[in-house]
């Protein structure tokens, strides 16, 4: 994500200077101190975790907010849960979101979770339930549970909405078995709503689009011979 994110920046004319954290960093002063002396319009935070969440809160507390947004590629539910209503700000993307009232089923699933955890339903839900529903579909497919045969079966095969939970063709890529799934791209906020109301989809981008092509991602799929 880092090297992707670069590699558009350097596309757009800009040049990078900077360096990477380690995971686990709890202090960031010195990154933001930093960050702030290039007077960017933007900065993009990529952390994920509790690495995200402490980054966050201290972009607050230098009062950066009022010197620039913030935004970035993941911010999950469990992620913007954990900060301060301060830090619910910027644009990020979503890998999957449970406010989708135009998909079928999704109302369903959503309910399902709530009703069972008494949780908001999040993107380790849908990964769960998606992963197990298309593992199924596969073995039925190939009528086997060899797992060569069952990864022939997901290739290109479009998963149904009741298995996807999102808008558009979902599916495994036959050229790098990448699933093709929606990335939603949004505003995180403080709740509006609801508890969970803390993100509003502002696009819908197709996998493929997100994913860039076969080719792109330098993957070459190799069968075993056996």
């Amino acid at each position: 994500m880092q090297a992707a994110f670069v590699e558009r920046l350097k596309a757009a004319g800009g040049t990078y200077e900077g360096d990477m954290l380690p995971l686990g960093t709890v202090d960031f002063s010195a990154s933001l101190i930093k960050a702030r002396a290039y007077q960017p319009t933007v900065l993009i935070d990529s952390m994920a975790g509790l690495d995200q969440v402490n980054s966050l809160k201290q972009f607050m507390q230098f009062g950066l907010d009022k010197q620039m947004k913030v935004g970035g590629a993941l911010y999950e539910l469990e992620t913007v849960l954990a900060v301060p209503d301060a830090a619910r700000i910027g644009w990020w993307t979503m890998e999957w979101w449970w406010n989708q009232p135009n998909v079928p089923h999704v109302a369903d699933f959503v309910e399902e979770i709530r009703r069972t955890n008494n949780k908001i339903a999040t993107a380790r839900h849908w990964f769960g339930f998606t992963s197990v529903n298309a593992f199924n579909l596969a073995a039925e497919k190939a009528k086997s549970l060899e797992a060569i045969k069952m990864a022939r079966a997901l290739e290109n095969e479009a998963l149904p909405p009741d298995v996807a939970l999102q808008p558009g063709k979902i599916f495994f890529r036959a050229g790098d078995h990448e699933l093709m799934s929606t990335v939603f791209v949004g505003e995180v906020h403080p709740p509006q709503d609801g508890d969970g109301d803390l993100f509003t989809i502002r696009e819908e981008v197709p996998g493929e689009r997100a994913a860039g092509s076969v080719e792109a991602t330098g993957c070459h799929m190799a069968y075993p011979a056996a």
